[in-house]
């Protein structure tokens, strides 16, 4: 990466990179537009360092959330309050965008069942969106939670997948 970053793209658009550096990409955007960073750089960098957690997204869930996250209001990135608030709105919008991912497919198609025969309302859509924001890890993690014995288990399953992250 630091060879194209040294060299620059010749199409005009920005390397793809890991779900990290894509998601810290969009993220930067802001901050530099803001004035609240002197180096894209160092933004990138530290964005990526300061965020260990960011490998839990796949890179398509990270693609989505890029451009929301590169249009966020300068006051999102002072205040924790409106940080939430367009972290939740970016998080939906990219939930529509995001490429479904075979995986989460398969996925989706027993555990929404599983969630629904505990009570709970999760289309197998819903459920292909939000898995296909996450990593192959989290969701072959998640795979283990279908055949738990009962629905507190199930949910003590979900729980400590998302916990682990």
């Amino acid at each position: 990466m630091l060879a194209l970053v040294a060299s620059g793209c010749s199409s005009g658009e920005d390397p793809p990179g890991t779900a990290p550096e894509i998601w810290c990409r969009g993220l930067c955007d802001a901050v530099m537009r803001c004035g609240l960073h002197h180096s894209r750089y160092l933004c990138e960098e530290e964005c990526v360092d300061e965020r260990p957690g960011l490998v839990a997204f796949s890179a398509s869930g990270a693609e989505a959330l890029e451009p929301c996250l590169a249009a966020f209001d300068c006051n999102a990135l002072n205040s924790d309050t409106a940080w939430e608030e367009e972290m939740d709105a970016c998080w939906a919008q990219a939930e529509e965008r995001v490429a479904v991912s075979p995986r989460a497919r398969a996925l989706c198609v027993d555990y929404a069942a599983a969630w629904f025969e505990c009570g709970g309302w999760w289309t197998v859509e819903d459920c292909e969106r939000n898995y296909s924001m996450w990593n192959s890890d989290v969701v072959e993690q998640t795979f283990a939670c279908i055949d738990q014995p009962n629905c507190d288990a199930l949910a003590r399953c979900n729980d400590a997948v998302f916990e682990s992250l």
